[in-house]
């Protein structure tokens, strides 16, 4: 059976299948060696969900985006998480939601309805994020092979809340280059870590039951949007900080 074939089926046994909207947070080198690379995955994600699906990566970009130089190129500034959200923010069909930390790429049949609005956010995870319109619609989160630990996803429940350390006390001024137009807009960032906090969200699975598998040798979990929105929330209301660990100084 060759690597296609396989990722695809791993991916069904996992539980994805046609229609789903899934947003992938992923390390490709965990899969060993794939013929046909990180195309092959993708291929067998998009057959997997089908021509009504739609696949959704983070292409965050805050790496290239640093407070001291806050200028982002809707089309230039790459991604910093990761080979595969690079490779589906280069494909052709592909969009990208307009935000200069927090976008993301889409593909598929939902693609603008995600990647719409994000621009009117002031927050990187704001209700008009790809990320936060996924439990709306019964989407859902694929973690290939990364430490639960990168859930973007938790953010928006954190900014939803709201949660007293999750962003920047004031916003700052970001340059938004566009191909047709250049404009300044205020952002908060997200400020966890200088807020003396470590993220824990990894307690998630605490909380809540997820699909659990192997893509292509690489340990994966499968996430309901809804039902980990709904748990997180309420798992906030009952304790503001179960999803970060206040970080000891010496």
């Amino acid at each position: 059976m060759n690597d296609f074939k396989i990722i695809r089926n791993d991916l069904i046994s996992l539980g994805l299948g046609k229609g789903d909207s899934v947003l992938i947070h992923s390390s490709f080198k965990s899969m060993g060696e794939v013929d046909g690379g990180i195309q092959t995955l993708v291929d067998a994600i998009l057959d997997c969900i089908g021509s009504t699906g739609t696949l959704l990566a983070p292409t965050l970009s805050y790496e290239y985006v640093p407070q001291t130089n806050p200028i982002y190129n809707h089309v230039d500034t790459p991604s910093c998480v990761g080979a595969v959200s690079e490779f589906i923010r280069s494909m052709d069909g592909a969009k990208r939601s307009i935000h200069p930390t927090h976008s993301c790429a889409a593909i598929g049949d939902k693609r603008d309805f995600f990647v719409c609005g994000h621009e009117n956010d002031e927050t990187p995870v704001g209700e008009n994020s790809p990320i936060s319109k996924l439990p709306k619609i019964g989407g859902k989160v694929l973690m290939l092979g990364c430490f639960f630990g990168f859930n973007t996803s938790m953010h928006g429940i954190e900014e939803k809340f709201p949660v007293s350390y999750v962003l920047s006390e004031k916003p700052i001024s970001h340059t938004i280059v566009l191909n047709d137009r250049t404009y300044e807009k205020n952002y908060y960032r997200h400020s966890i870590s200088k807020n003396g906090f470590d993220q824990r969200y990894d307690r998630l699975l605490n909380v809540m039951d997820v699909n659990r598998g192997i893509i292509h040798g690489a340990q994966s979990i499968l996430i309901d949007c809804a039902t980990m929105w709904k748990t997180a929330l309420e798992t906030l209301k009952k304790d503001e900080f179960y999803f970060v660990e206040r970080r000891v100084t010496q």
